[in-house]
């Protein structure tokens, strides 16, 4: 029986559905649908809110189907046991742990909802060790196929299973519940925003390499190890590294290597 690391999730309530929900970001983000969504991030700070303390703010609108927004999103936890051999690189989405982990189940996950209506995209959103278990946080996003019931019957099945790719999973402690939908809205992106590579995304570039994927197909994480180049409101450091243009010689080190505070002309 695995039991011991479900005592965070004993009681915990989840709505069976989600009226209208805010992103927090200017493209519409895993971690921010809503601010009580991010099981294990609320684990991990000990709190509900806004994963690794970014603030809630206004952004795309999240709301019930219609013809003009058919793609539905719902998230899950998922209890992998001890099969995967955690570190602290499965918390960072651009390193190969995470990568692998998230291939091998999204390729087995997306392979069954092969046999169910619709077209339905999987995302690892977070691996997180709890009291020497490993759950992972995902999403489904459904198009064409508004029956989440069915959706989440496929998932549980095979957790149920006891395996998802190579990982060993036990039912314990799943939760699944529905985020909304996301309208399909086609518009550019602006100078201050990062154009995923699909799906018409937009995320702020300040989450472009952060170590936490905000696009669905995860392109803001690649190409992480060249330089990002800064904003219209940005200072270049000597490393490579983004600041605030306010932050340049204004008597205080911001870049790492104390480069906006050289030829201040005294």
């Amino acid at each position: 029986m695995v039991t011991h690391g479900l005592r965070a999730y004993d009681g915990l309530s989840l709505p069976e559905d989600a009226e209208t929900i805010t992103a927090g970001r200017a493209g519409w983000s895993y971690s921010d649908l809503s601010d009580d969504e991010d099981f294990l991030a609320d684990e991990a700070s000990g709190g509900p809110g806004p994963p690794l303390g970014r603030p809630p703010g206004a952004g795309v609108m999240v709301s019930e189907p219609d013809e003009e927004s058919p793609l539905i999103y719902f998230r899950a936890l998922v209890n992998f046991t001890r099969s995967i051999d955690y570190s602290p690189q499965l918390e960072d989405a651009s390193s190969e742990e995470f990568r692998e982990v998230s291939e091998a189940v999204v390729d087995t996950l997306e392979s069954e909802y092969l046999k169910i209506p619709g077209d339905q995209v999987v995302s690892v959103v977070f691996i997180k060790e709890l009291d020497g278990w490993v759950f992972v946080e995902l999403d489904v996003g459904s198009e064409g196929n508004a029956d989440g019931a069915r959706i989440q019957e496929v998932l549980h099945t095979v957790i149920s299973s006891g395996s998802i790719a190579s990982y060993i999973t036990s039912p314990q402690g799943f939760q699944f519940r529905r985020l909304g939908t996301v309208p399909q809205v086609s518009r550019a992106c602006t100078e201050a925003e990062f154009a995923c590579h699909r799906y018409n995304e937009c995320v702020a570039l300040e989450y472009r390499c952060d170590r936490r994927p905000d696009c669905r197909d995860m392109s803001d994480e690649l190409d992480c190890d060249r330089p990002v180049p800064c904003g219209p409101h940005e200072a270049t450091c000597h490393s490579g590294h983004c600041i605030p243009k306010d932050y340049v010689c204004d008597g205080q080190e911001d870049c790492k290597d104390g480069s906006d505070e050289l030829d201040c002309g005294g």
